[in-house]
């Protein structure tokens, strides 16, 4: 039996779920004094962290199970991604999950989802932060040589991990946004071998709430959604559109960071390039910005632009593509294959 401890606030981002430090031990059974069970601690505790999401409609029975459901989903993708991996020798790439917990509104066991006041996925504790956060120190006062070839050294990592990811599950992230990368930190020199490349940046996927798994071959729609996350994507919509999350990647990071200026002609020629998408017989540059309904913006280039809702539109729409952020694209393009 799981025994918990729940710690500090730690991220302060106003997004739909908390993160909190906690602690983790196991204890077992041994016995009873009285009527009552003795239970024994039989691991030392240690530190968790707990994603919480409080339900919006506490006293709706039917709106609650399906949040619910839609939370759960999310766990069931985060475990089958930890699994996955875990059989490539890949399992640091997603933070070790544990068990999902509920609270009640009462205090007493829950008899009905209406009861259910939060929802809890335990999981890892990574130490270090997120890749928006690590790359504002990093891009800071240095070379647009340096700045390209740690920006590669990023995409040839996060689109082998992808391409593992589609190629196994045909998974898509459908939220791959800088802040939701993180970088774990190492006290010494450290590196991962993914295939035949070998990398010393530790990049984490994280936050799965928008995740899916497509059906595949033998389903009428093998791009359409087999298992989804979250209540934003319908279940007809397409899962797996191969070059969806670095689309989001790509767009969300140039929303941060005017790349034109910090990169190298070639690299940042390549990577607009790359953000060339189709939607039915036309073709946008998404560089030029999307507005809040999902529109593609068109006239002067911004020198920057800016992150809203209309990117996550654009790239759900079942017309558009962008052929050019398909990891095996993008690794053709950087030389990584």
């Amino acid at each position: 039996m799981p025994a918990f401890e729940k710690g500090e606030l730690i991220n302060d981002n106003g997004g739909y779920a908390e993160i909190y430090k906690a602690r983790r031990s196991i204890y077992a059974p041994e016995g009873s004094i009285y009527g009552s069970v003795r239970l024994n601690r039989v691991k030392e505790f240690e530190d968790i962290c707990i994603k919480e999401i409080v339900l919006s409609a506490s006293d709706d029975a039917e709106e609650n199970l399906k949040e619910i459901n839609a939370i759960l989903y999310e766990a069931y993708l985060h475990a089958l991604l930890y699994r996955s991996l875990d059989n490539a020798g890949l399992q640091s790439i997603v933070p070790k999950i544990y068990e999902i917990v509920a609270t009640s509104t009462t205090g007493a066991p829950a008899v009905s989802p209406a009861e259910i006041a939060s929802i809890w996925i335990n999981m890892e504790l990574l130490e270090g932060t997120t890749l928006d956060k690590w790359l504002q120190v990093k891009f800071r006062n240095t070379t647009r040589a340096a700045n390209s070839a740690l920006l590669r050294k990023i995409l040839i990592q996060l689109a082998t991990i992808l391409d593992h990811l589609q190629s196994t599950l045909e998974f898509n992230h459908r939220d791959l946004k800088v802040n939701n990368v993180f970088v774990r930190h190492h006290a010494v020199p450290w590196s991962r071998t993914i295939g035949a490349a070998t990398f010393d940046i530790d990049l984490v996927l994280i936050d799965f709430g928008f995740g899916c798994v497509a059906c595949g071959s033998g389903f009428p729609n093998p791009r359409g959604t087999l298992l989804g996350a979250g209540n934003y994507f319908r279940p007809e919509d397409d899962c797996l559109k191969v070059g969806r999350d670095l689309a989001h990647f790509l767009y969300s990071l140039h929303c941060l960071f005017p790349l034109e200026e910090l990169l190298e002609r070639d690299l940042y020629a390549l990577l607009h390039s790359a953000m060339r998408a189709n939607r039915g017989a036309r073709t946008y540059d998404l560089w030029m910005g999307v507005d809040a309904i999902g529109n593609p913006l068109v006239g002067p280039r911004p020198r920057i632009i800016r992150f809203n809702n209309g990117i996550y539109h654009f790239l759900r729409d079942g017309c558009s593509e962008v052929p050019g952020c398909a990891p095996r694209a993008i690794l053709t393009a950087l030389g990584a294959v």
